[in-house]
């Protein structure tokens, strides 16, 4: 036998070992027993809305390596559940895929807690063409008509980010990934949100923009300033042609005014004038003394019985003398 068969016989030997190891394990992996785990499977295809009974399920045993997340392995677990998802023959019930115990079905059991449902108007434009569909993620968008600073203010702006969509008209679940043409889109939106959306209905009108499956980023937009100041002029954005003169030097205080003048002392009282007698003799009569007082600053008065005394002064010269006279006894 030459050295060529020799080797050739070798590997033989050794191939027929290596295969008979492996067959080995191979039957010994199976004698070992695998860990296995009870779980609920739909008995038929179940419906969204469908309230589950005992008769629509039941309790298989699979591998625990092969068991969903979140599977459901005790029949008591589905009293007074619905199907929120739908699911097939044979398919694993699990808690996802279920509304919460005791809610009612239909819309009000889609609502998050603390959220409302707030139904908005669509057309075939703002609608996406009618591919916003239950379960999918929207933005709002509302576009300003009465725009009172068109310079500063865009003509649309984004009013809410990631809102749930509850319904597309009436229809509260996503069977296949087609359009329906509705009118009426219904959002899941906070008591704050929805009065955020009727004060933007009152601006102009919304639309929608359909998100990703995985797309609940909010994005950061700069401040934008208010609607409600008016707009600046033109010519006060331009820059100034003339550098604006410095501020003139604050001016000295002005010396207080002089102090009113005093008022004049009273006058004193005028003194009376001198009282002058001129004695009259006429032949046999009895002298007649007549008193004089100067009046020259005063204005005359006329005095009763001013005839007489007159008639009396010219029939009685008095000399020197050109006051009203004054008769005494």
């Amino acid at each position: 036998m030459g050295g060529r068969s020799i080797t050739i016989l070798g590997l033989s030997v050794v191939c027929g070992l290596v295969a008979m190891y492996g067959a080995s394990q191979l039957v010994g992996s199976k004698d070992q027993p695998v860990a296995m785990g009870k779980v609920l499977v739909a008995t038929r295809d179940l419906r969204t809305d469908e309230m589950l009974k005992p008769e629509l399920i039941k309790v298989v045993e699979m591998p625990v390596d092969k068991i969903a997340p979140g599977a459901l392995t005790d029949p008591k677990s589905i009293e007074g559940r619905w199907v929120e998802i739908p699911m097939l023959a044979g398919e694993t019930i699990v808690e996802g895929k279920l509304a919460p115990k005791d809610s009612v079905p239909g819309l009000p059991g889609r609502i998050p807690p603390g959220m409302r449902a707030f139904s908005i108007e669509v057309t075939e434009e703002s609608g996406v063409a009618g591919f916003v569909l239950p379960g999918y993620h929207v933005d709002i968008i509302q576009q300003i008509r009465d725009n009172p600073n068109p310079r500063r203010q865009p003509p649309a702006r984004i009013v809410l980010q990631d809102v749930l969509v509850l319904a597309a008209g009436q229809v509260v679940t996503r069977g296949e990934d087609k359009s329906i043409n509705v009118r009426t889109v219904t959002l899941a939106v906070t008591p704050e949100q929805a009065e955020t959306l009727v004060a933007a209905r009152t601006r102009g009108p919304i639309s929608l923009a359909l998100r990703g499956l995985d797309d609940h980023e909010i994005l950061t937009r700069p401040d934008e300033p208010d609607q409600d100041q008016p707009d600046e002029p033109l010519l006060a954005q331009l820059p100034p042609l003339v550098a604006p003169l410095p501020d003139p030097a604050p001016a000295t205080p002005a010396a207080p005014p002089p102090p009113p003048p005093s008022p004049d002392p009273p006058a004193a009282p005028r003194p009376e004038p001198p009282t002058r007698r001129t004695l009259i003799i006429h032949g046999l009569q009895r002298p007649a003394i007549i008193h004089h007082r100067s009046v020259t600053s005063r204005p005359a008065t006329p005095v009763q019985g001013a005839a007489v005394a007159s008639t009396r002064s010219a029939t009685s010269p008095v000399a020197g003398s050109s006051s009203d006279p004054v008769a005494t006894p």
